[in-house]
């Protein structure tokens, strides 16, 4: 399939993705045989891509490990956004096959990027109440959870994490966010130089900067990476409240996951979100929300 941005033709190679909520992305070449990366927004204003095109502009000025951002405009695919084409495997892909070591390199490599992006003070400023916010969509993933009718063995735990440590989200601190830094969004080049896309998925890219480390919820997959993560985003010191904060937003994003699969009616998918709530709660004890794979990693 041709297709013409802003007067020049490129060849559609092959579609990367398409997704529920109507956006895609694609492999583009031009004459030149150059490669590009193309995202169309099918559900998204003008508007707000184009503000997303500047925080990417002014992110890749700072020179942040990423596609640098070409365009944006609409095309008879619709609203879009055109970048350079970032050649690589995905580091998702990497973690099933790797060492030990070149995981936690790897993670390292992940966290020092985080780092880099939440100190860049690349999105403005918003006059948001972070804590309360949080809390509403807290107490509502309870309720809604509590209405359906699945329920596991073990799930009271994340109930009880999500009614009784609302506290740890008092006077967060709040910054540019990626909001879905995901193994799945880093990419590795031949060298192991990684760089990261999807970055800003939606227009509220602004908060606690720890919602951007929910991830870590798949600490018992990959044990190596994620250490390497965490320790290089702290300089090697996690602060003493971040597991017990971050247990609060993964048991946040566990019952959201359960009831979203829920709502859909793929029972497939409700076993692998329950059993994955599971095994997260298997690496949490009563006594500490400390994950056993983080001390046994240190060990």
């Amino acid at each position: 399939m041709n297709l013409n941005l802003n007067g020049t033709d490129y060849l559609v190679q092959n579609t990367i993705s398409s997704r529920i909520d109507g956006d895609s992305t694609y492999a583009l070449v031009d004459s030149d045989l150059n490669k590009y990366h193309l995202k169309v927004f099918c559900n998204e204003e003008e508007q707000s891509i184009k503000q997303k095109y500047e925080w990417l502009k002014a992110l890749y000025a700072k020179g942040f490990p990423m596609a640098k951002p070409l365009e944006v405009g609409r095309c008879d695919l619709g609203n879009y956004l055109l970048s350079s084409w970032i050649e690589g495997v995905t580091v998702k892909k990497y973690l099933s096959s790797e060492t030990d070591a070149f995981s936690y390199k790897i993670g390292r490599s992940a966290g020092d990027a985080l780092k880099k992006l939440h100190s860049s003070d690349i999105v403005s400023r918003k006059s948001v109440s972070w804590e309360n916010r949080y809390v509403r969509k807290a107490d509502q993933t309870v309720s809604r959870y509590m209405d359906r009718p699945v329920r596991f063995d073990g799930d009271v735990k994340l109930l009880d994490t999500l009614s009784n440590m609302k506290y740890l989200l008092k006077e967060r601190p709040l910054t540019t966010l990626h909001l879905d830094f995901a193994d799945h969004n880093m990419m590795l080049d031949v060298n192991g130089v990684l760089s990261v896309v999807d970055i800003f998925s939606r227009s509220d890219a602004y908060g606690d900067p720890y919602i951007d480390l929910y991830h870590i919820q798949f600490g018992y997959k990959h044990p190596n990476y994620y250490t390497g993560l965490v320790n290089a985003y702290f300089d090697d010191k996690p602060p003493s409240s971040f597991f017990s904060i971050m247990h609060f937003y993964c048991s946040y994003d566990l019952l959201m996951s359960i009831n979203k699969k829920v709502d859909l009616g793929k029972w497939g998918n409700i076993r692998i979100a329950v059993d994955h709530a599971k095994r997260y709660l298997s690496h949490i004890s009563a006594e500490s929300p400390l994950p056993t794979w983080w001390v046994n990693r240190l060990e």
